[in-house]
């Protein structure tokens, strides 16, 4: 299927530490994406090397997209690899296999980049103008880190990555097998997530931050009781997500993957990726959640998109 657009189509991949994403699009709009959960950084807090099952589960999920690409006619295709990847001693071999797999460009990019793509999906979105006047935080919880930007005027003035992603922190804490989690764990991961939050500038108390990657998809499920209602745009009121934060801490693992609007293979890590959320927008002092399911990875389809234009 050729794309339309006198703008050539383009693949932009995030491969994230729980899952990897991609989406095609043109200048016309979006044409596909997917999400492929491959676990890539499981292990690897306090440990050094990617495992090998995390790194071939990851090479295939890219040569599917290699055919989707070709399908769309995205000749162009980039993989932006965050956390896991920075992490790794074997970080170079896989780069080597991802890049192959893709039939394109797969690198590994520092904190400050990650930053950047989170924040221009964030402020490019033309959905969201209403809510970026003034000052905006974008926020990103992956599976091994967190990214946190706030800006104005479509311009970047605090950027951090902070070392709290939602499988890091459930491998951590022994949140990662069957039973519920206990109150102990849950009051060690909020200290240990307000303990790294606690460098976060002030921001105006009326500051919406806004919500990407899993963890932001899962809430608005969640909230959502799995209906199948528009996501992408929805308000939550902190308290709203303290209180299914704690529910979903109360549950065994087998009830929170049968919790409507919970992806069940993010069960096991979605009260810590919760928890980040809550964490970061408590030391902010922002009280509304703004939720995008366009995350990082629209961030750098854009940009490719922009530099394409301009020749």
């Amino acid at each position: 299927m050729q794309s339309h657009s006198d703008t050539p189509p383009v693949c932009a991949i995030d491969i994230g530490s729980n899952s990897v994403k991609m989406v095609i699009g043109d200048g016309n709009g979006i044409l596909c994406e997917e999400v492929v959960q491959t676990r890539l950084g499981i292990g690897m807090d306090g440990g050094t090397e990617l495992s090998a099952d995390a790194i071939s589960h990851t090479e295939a999920a890219l040569a599917s997209f290699a055919v989707l690409a070709k399908h769309y006619g995205a000749t162009r295709r980039v993989a932006v690899a965050t956390s896991a990847l920075r992490d790794a001693s074997n970080a170079e071999g896989a780069i080597t296999r991802f890049s192959a797999a893709l039939g394109g460009t797969a690198r590994v990019i520092g904190g400050d980049e990650e930053a950047a793509l989170v924040f221009a999906a964030a402020s490019m979105d033309p959905e969201f103008a209403r809510y970026i006047d003034g000052t905006v935080v974008a926020t990103d919880v992956g599976g091994g880190s967190t990214e946190v930007v706030v800006g104005e005027g479509g311009m970047m003035s605090f950027h951090t990555s902070l070392q709290l992603g939602a499988v890091r922190l459930s491998d951590r804490h022994g949140m990662l097998g069957d039973a519920a989690i206990s109150a102990e764990q849950l009051a060690a991961l909020d200290a240990d997530i307000a303990a790294v939050c606690s460098g976060l500038p002030e921001v105006p108390p009326d500051t919406v931050v806004i919500s990407s990657g899993g963890t932001a998809a899962n809430l608005g499920g969640a909230v959502l009781k799995g209906k199948k209602h528009k996501m992408h745009g929805m308000l939550i009121d902190i308290n709203d997500l303290r209180k299914l934060r704690d529910r979903l801490a109360a549950l065994p693992l087998s009830e929170r993957r049968d919790f409507p609007g919970i992806n069940p293979r993010r069960a096991d890590v979605i009260v810590a990726g919760l928890s980040v959320q809550l964490g970061v927008m408590q030391v902010l002092g922002c009280r509304n959640l703004l939720l995008s399911l366009r995350g990082l990875r629209y961030g750098l389809l854009w940009s490719l998109l922009a530099e394409q234009a301009e020749g």
